[in-house]
Protein backbone atom coordinates (compact mmCIF):
# COMPACT_ATOMS: atom_id res chain seq x y z
CA UNK A 1 0.00 0.00 0.00
CA UNK A 2 1.20 3.39 -0.93
CA UNK A 3 1.42 6.45 1.51
CA UNK A 4 -1.33 7.73 -1.35
CA UNK A 5 -3.47 4.86 -0.71
CA UNK A 6 -3.18 5.63 3.49
CA UNK A 7 -4.27 8.77 2.87
CA UNK A 8 -7.38 8.01 0.67
CA UNK A 9 -8.34 6.07 3.65
CA UNK A 10 -11.37 6.72 5.65
CA UNK A 11 -10.60 7.87 9.41
CA UNK A 12 -10.51 5.35 11.75
CA UNK A 13 -13.87 4.95 13.92
CA UNK A 14 -14.28 5.46 17.67
CA UNK A 15 -15.32 2.04 18.33
CA UNK A 16 -12.36 0.57 16.14
CA UNK A 17 -9.48 3.28 17.99
CA UNK A 18 -10.89 1.43 21.19
CA UNK A 19 -10.46 -1.45 20.30
CA UNK A 20 -6.97 -0.71 19.44
CA UNK A 21 -6.12 0.87 22.79
CA UNK A 22 -7.93 -2.38 24.57
CA UNK A 23 -6.01 -4.76 23.09
CA UNK A 24 -3.96 -7.01 25.84
CA UNK A 25 -2.60 -10.08 23.63
CA UNK A 26 0.78 -10.46 24.60
CA UNK A 27 1.17 -14.03 23.39
CA UNK A 28 3.49 -13.24 20.15
CA UNK A 29 4.56 -17.27 19.96
CA UNK A 30 3.97 -16.75 16.03
CA UNK A 31 6.62 -14.19 15.49
CA UNK A 32 10.13 -15.76 15.42
CA UNK A 33 12.99 -13.83 17.13
CA UNK A 34 15.02 -12.08 14.96
CA UNK A 35 19.02 -12.15 15.30
CA UNK A 36 21.23 -9.26 15.90
CA UNK A 37 22.25 -9.55 11.77
CA UNK A 38 18.76 -9.67 10.72
CA UNK A 39 18.01 -6.31 13.35
CA UNK A 40 21.11 -4.74 11.65
CA UNK A 41 19.82 -5.21 7.60
CA UNK A 42 16.61 -2.93 9.02
CA UNK A 43 17.09 0.92 7.87
CA UNK A 44 15.04 3.78 9.16
CA UNK A 45 11.92 4.40 7.39
CA UNK A 46 12.99 8.28 6.22
CA UNK A 47 16.18 6.95 4.62
CA UNK A 48 13.70 4.31 2.86
CA UNK A 49 10.85 6.80 1.99
CA UNK A 50 12.65 10.51 2.52
CA UNK A 51 9.52 11.94 0.29
CA UNK A 52 7.58 11.53 3.69
CA UNK A 53 10.26 13.07 6.16
CA UNK A 54 8.95 16.70 4.99
CA UNK A 55 5.69 15.65 5.16
CA UNK A 56 3.23 18.33 6.40
CA UNK A 57 -0.71 18.18 7.10
CA UNK A 58 -2.81 21.58 7.13
CA UNK A 59 -5.72 20.03 10.01
CA UNK A 60 -3.99 19.99 13.32
CA UNK A 61 -5.15 15.79 13.46
CA UNK A 62 -2.01 14.88 11.38
CA UNK A 63 1.48 14.93 12.49
CA UNK A 64 3.85 17.25 10.70
CA UNK A 65 7.14 15.52 10.12
CA UNK A 66 10.47 16.82 10.45
CA UNK A 67 13.41 15.06 10.13
CA UNK A 68 17.20 16.41 10.45
CA UNK A 69 19.68 15.22 7.63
Amino acid sequence: MTLDEIKKLPPLSEKRKKEMEDFKNKDFSDCPKLTRDELLEFKPWYTIHPEWAETEKADSENLKISVPR
